[in-house]
């Protein structure tokens, strides 16, 4: 049953660099995880870590040989049901990095296209060892367009984009292929935080805004979480 509209919920997004329950790390991970956001698009996730729920992820071959089975570049979680789930985008997308799914929230039908885009040394001197610097990241930029554009609207792009923005210190031209991937959309996420520059973001069509920003620490008390902070957004839709 679909929600009706209502007034906002929490979307969150992090990159928790692999953690695994049955470590203290791991355990804090999930417990963060947890009271993050009532959907959340994680990337360099193992399934195990995700709170109960709904998930739908990007599969497992991402052209690296991986010893863990249920880790996953990509994966997506909500409190309520996925469908339409596409977790291909455009043939020319880099594999294992791209899922798309509609979920139904307090603010309606919403349409999440999760990213996690290659880093800039993705293939180069480990996986299959066939790309330069860059080469991957730009591929996936290229063909991303054509994915957005298949995906119903409105929508949220989120995950690890693997760039600062404003600009830092990547190439320029991989930089303006970014943002003209992402068509106009919104990045809420850009800019200085507590913890600098975040790489991991979530941009939004112009019939979504946000009251509220939280940072996911990348550590907390105990030691590190990740080597990248996360970000909680409450959505809400933009007054007509």
């Amino acid at each position: 049953m679909r929600e009706p509209p209502g007034s906002a919920f929490r979307i969150a997004t992090w990159n928790v660099e692999w953690a695994t329950l049955g470590t203290l790390r791991g355990a804090r991970v999930a417990e963060s995880l947890a009271s993050a956001g009532d959907v959340l698009v994680v990337t360099e996730c193992t399934l195990g870590i995700l709170p109960a729920g709904h998930i739908v992820d990007a599969g497992d071959d991402w052209g690296y040989r991986v010893p863990d089975p249920t880790r996953r570049k990509l994966a997506l979680w909500s409190k309520w049901p996925w469908r339409d789930v596409d977790p291909v985008g455009d043939p020319d997308l880099p594999s294992g990095r791209f899922v798309a799914a509609t979920t139904s929230t307090p603010i309606g039908d919403l349409r999440v296209v999760g990213v996690c885009i290659p880093w800039a040394a993705a293939h180069v001197s480990s996986g299959r060892r066939d790309r330069r610097q860059w080469e991957e990241h730009a591929q996936y930029l290229r063909a991303l367009p054509n994915a957005l554009a298949s995906q119903s609207q409105p929508f949220i792009v989120a995950g690890d984009f693997n760039q600062r923005i404003p600009r830092r210190q990547q190439p320029e031209h991989v930089y303006d292929l970014l943002l003209a991937s992402l068509g106009g959309l919104h990045i809420p996420t850009s800019g200085d935080t507590e913890s600098g520059q975040l790489i991991d973001h979530i941009a939004m069509s112009e019939v979504f805004t946000t009251s509220s920003f939280e940072l996911i620490p990348a550590s907390d008390h105990s030691g590190p979480l990740s080597d990248h902070a996360g970000v909680s957004l409450m959505l809400e839709r933009a007054p007509t």
